[in-house]
């Protein structure tokens, strides 16, 4: 750390708040990111960001289908995922397991709240500056939620959900058909995103489709299992749902949230944000793994064991994608 930068940490105080923290997470290629972007829009929550470029699709990035800023909020800067930044710097392993009691051990949790509590500062004789409320997004932390839970009693946790055959063909995406310099790390040495549900240790070769289509479900059913710990405070939200009323979505969001309405931010945003949803192969066609489509028709019928889970997030057996009801807990 320079000199300049002791001196102003000397001078300045922290304009974060411990008080009922965000945290979003899902299973990986949910959505979570373009929820995080929108969340993090709102004055009164404040997470880890950047100004320079940023790979991953949401508001901004470009993964996959190119950028598309709304108008009126090139300038915000760019939420990034806390784990880096928060997490692994206070002790946490790279590869998360479901229960790692041990693991859970090594985090320092004072380093967890120093490093949040970094992530807004004013000057200490500034006394007019509102408090925010911490915003953080990593699909790990899915497995984290004890832990979370354990440090900011409060937290609210927002798990975005998305048709879980959806998440797999995207899953495959990015490992068959996306260059490694955006991609980002292969996980050749564990499950997607190093995330373990309980039995994961016990299946060999992990990045199968067999296999990423049992993650998909483990974890799935596990965030689902936090209510019992959480109650209200989890908050299930459907990817879908801003493909065709978002504006809607996102207010009954932000009063979930306990955040102010935002109406006029809002409406920066698009009411139907891009679906990007592959088409769906039907059963008798015979089809080879493309960018759109990234699994042949010898793997579609691993995909059947998803149905009982897409069924209870009331999701249509037919059409992914297409949902016909509230999910349920």
């Amino acid at each position: 750390m320079s000199k300049g930068s002791v001196i102003r940490r000397l001078f300045s105080k922290s304009l974060i708040t411990d008080k009922k923290p965000v945290f979003i997470w899902g299973t990986g290629r949910c959505g979570s990111y373009l929820l995080y972007d929108i969340l993090s829009l709102h004055p009164e929550l404040c997470s880890p960001s950047t100004n320079g470029l940023r790979t991953k699709k949401g508001l901004w990035g470009h993964l996959h289908h190119g950028e598309n800023i709304p108008t009126g909020i090139e300038d915000y800067p760019r939420p990034i995922e806390g784990g880096n930044l928060v997490w692994t710097p206070a002790g946490l392993p790279d590869k998360i397991h479901e229960n790692d009691h041990d693991g859970f051990d090594q985090v320092d949790v004072n380093k967890v709240k120093a490093a949040y509590k970094m992530l807004c500062t004013g000057p200490l004789y500034d006394f007019s500056s509102k408090k925010c409320r911490i915003l953080d997004k990593q699909p790990n932390y899915l497995l984290l939620v004890p832990l979370i839970n354990k440090i900011y009693p409060d937290a609210f946790h927002v798990f975005c959900v998305r048709d879980p055959r959806l998440v797999v063909n995207s899953i495959l995406r990015l490992m068959r058909f996306t260059s490694p310099d955006i991609a980002g790390p292969a996980y050749k040495d564990g499950f997607f995103g190093n995330m373990f549900p309980v039995g994961a240790m016990k299946r060999m070769d992990p990045l199968t489709i067999e296999n990423l289509v049992w993650q998909v479900n483990a974890l799935i059913r596990t965030g689902l299992s936090y209510s019992k710990i959480l109650g209200e405070r989890l908050i299930l939200f459907r990817y879908e749902s801003l493909h065709f009323h978002a504006h809607e979505s996102i207010r009954l969001l932000f009063d979930c949230l306990e955040l102010s309405p935002q109406n006029s931010l809002i409406q920066l945003l698009p009411d139907k944000f891009e679906n990007y949803a592959p088409r769906w192969p039907t059963d008798d066609a015979k089809f080879k793994a493309n960018e759109e489509i990234s699994f042949d028709s010898s793997e579609k019928p691993y995909f059947d064991s998803l149905n009982d889970i897409s069924a209870r997030l009331n999701y249509d057996i037919d059409i992914p994608g297409k949902f016909n009801g509230e999910i349920e807990r």
